[in-house]
């Protein structure tokens, strides 16, 4: 790195951090380290840049018109990134994280760096909950009677959750519906692992078929997706086998309407046929003799040869808000296929699609705002503008081009 180009990058790295809230003099001791660092690597010649976009089908198959390559994005001003980090109280560290990870994604794409997933387009048309769904009039009911029989609290929270328990969820995006009915024996999938496992489950698939293997422990499994897993009653190896058990063990519904009132598709889809979990909670680093495998059913499995788009799993894997997980997957198979110069999605429609419950519009809006800035870092080409009615969408690049380039 010329000393000109390490003196810029430490520049923009130190304007970045402070930004994101790092102090200023601990973002330009950590700035000038990450230069000198950066200045000793080889140069490599980088990858063409691709300009062809994908086509994307929907969920039957229609294809829509051709989006032509996107204008050269304007050089920005100097001064405060618009894509500012917001920082939420976030540590320092996880801060650089996010900074240094995004710019991996950046400098190496994705068929590069072996970091191609998939997921299927109805997982990003509408999506699961954020959090565990339950009817609120059952719950508070359900902790009056418990107060009335002396329950200790931790006792009460727990059975009357579990008695306001949801196993149907619905969300659409106006053409499409996703209507999830989970096992009454496990409850819900929601948040960011099954997001995540979903992922895996699609990538998988696309390039070894619907019979696929998780590995000899649920260690093993967690480390293929890229978690770490820590034990105890907090941890995270209870919490991920729970929600592993909610997500194979539901079903879906797919509606899609061309007219209201005319024309109506459906399909029903069982998301795995079989499978068989080797995983011991007491201990999960415990090796096994045979492979936990999981068979996904030969509707899904279709659905994710037909209808998946191509994602960086990089960013699945260092995203942690179920919200940016949605947003990066929506953007990344909605953006390819704007139709005229832009469209906007008003935000009621938005928070009816994504699996998110806000108290209100206002503040959904707030929350899509700023986790909208920590998915454009990875994804810098999404050209989409928050705006008073909704987000605005404009034609933009794929953030993973449909093939690799050659």
């Amino acid at each position: 790195m010329a000393e000109l180009d390490s003196t810029a990058f430490a520049e923009k790295y130190e304007q970045d951090m402070i930004a994101a809230g790092v102090p200023a003099h601990q973002a330009r001791d950590i700035a000038r380290k990450k230069a000198e660092v950066e200045a000793q690597k080889p140069v490599t010649k980088k990858a063409p840049k691709i300009t062809k976009p994908a086509v994307q089908e929907d969920l039957f198959g229609a294809k829509p018109a051709e989006t032509p390559a996107a204008k050269p994005t304007p050089a920005k001003k100097r001064g405060r990134p618009r894509n500012a980090v917001v920082t939420e109280n976030r540590k320092p560290d996880t801060v650089i994280d996010l900074i240094e990870s995004s710019m991996a994604v950046q400098e190496t794409p994705a068929y590069e760096a072996g970091e191609v997933g998939f997921m299927a387009s109805i997982w990003a048309s509408a999506t699961l909950p954020h959090s565990e769904p339950r009817d609120h009039d059952v719950y508070e009911a359900m902790l009056a009677l418990a107060a009335k029989r002396n329950m200790a609290e931790a006792q009460a929270k727990a059975w009357a959750e579990e008695k306001a328990r949801i196993t149907h969820f619905q969300r659409s995006n106006g053409t499409i519906s996703l209507h999830i009915q989970a096992n009454e024996a496990y409850g819900m999938p929601y948040g960011r692992v099954p997001r995540v496992i979903m992922a895996w489950l699609c990538s998988e698939a696309k390039v070894n078929g619907p019979h696929l293997m998780l590995g000899r422990s649920q260690t093993e499994f967690m480390r293929k997706l890229g978690m770490a897993a820590t034990g105890g009653a907090n941890g995270s190896i209870p919490r991920f086998k729970e929600q592993a058990m909610r997500l194979f063990h539901s079903s879906i519904s797919i509606m899609y309407d061309k007219r209201p009132g005319h024309e109506h598709n459906f399909k029903n889809v069982q998301i795995a046929d079989e499978g068989m979990l080797l995983w011991d909670p007491k201990d999960p680093d415990a090796p096994t003799l045979w492979e936990s495998t999981i068979t996904l059913s030969q509707a899904f499995y279709e659905q994710i040869e037909k209808h998946s788009f191509p994602i960086d799993m990089r960013v699945i894997n260092k995203l942690r808000s179920p919200l940016a997980l949605d947003l990066y997957l929506w953007l990344t198979w909605r953006l390819r296929a704007v139709k005229g110069n832009f469209t906007v999605v008003p935000w009621i429609a938005l928070m009816q699609q994504l699996g998110a419950d806000y108290e209100s519009v206002a503040r959904f809006k707030t929350e899509v705002i700023r986790k909208l800035a920590d998915v454009q870092r990875y994804y810098p080409d999404a050209n989409v503008a928050p705006l008073d009615s909704g987000l605005q969408l404009r034609r933009s690049l794929p953030h993973v081009p449909p093939r690799p380039p050659k």
